[in-house]
């Protein structure tokens, strides 16, 4: 079953994603437009941080069984007076941390999927599922609060 946004906002407000926005917002605090997050018709819009990076010019292939962490370079997060943005070279692709928390519940899983804006745009994340088991993650780092060697996602 798909849950709409009142169940999504039913366990937004018994804690399963922090910070939670109940509607969508799509104009950030002094005015400044902003691409839509925050609960919709059957998903939740999340945020990404500003923690940015991509695999380094030149880096031999990546095994993930053996990663190193010093093929990865941070990019720097620009402001000017079109906003605050990241320049993604081409033909590469950026890792990314959102800025909610999700606590999962045990019969939940969630799927991160493309925003059809950025979608247009030929940014499209990668099909990320996570799952709870009563463990707290955040999406998009791969940092989750799980002991070593546990499956992240089914």
């Amino acid at each position: 079953m798909i849950l709409n946004d009142k169940q999504i906002i039913e366990l937004c407000e018994q804690g399963m994603i922090t910070p939670f926005h109940k509607g969508s917002v799509n104009q950030l605090e002094g005015g400044a437009k902003a691409i839509s997050f925050g609960v919709s018709s059957f998903g939740y819009d999340l945020q990404v941080g500003e923690n940015f990076q991509i695999v380094k010019k030149g880096t031999t292939p990546i095994d993930p069984k053996r990663f190193d962490e010093s093929m990865l370079e941070n990019l720097e997060v620009i402001s000017d007076g079109t906003g605050r943005y990241v320049l993604i070279p081409p033909n590469s692709f950026a890792l990314a941390h959102s800025l909610e928390y999700w606590r999962i519940p045990d019969d939940v899983v969630t799927i991160a999927v493309a925003k059809s804006t950025y979608a247009r745009c030929g940014i499209i994340p990668n099909v990320t599922p996570f799952e709870g088991l009563g463990r707290r993650c955040h999406p998009g780092n791969f940092q989750y609060d799980r002991p070593p060697g546990q499956s992240v996602c089914r």
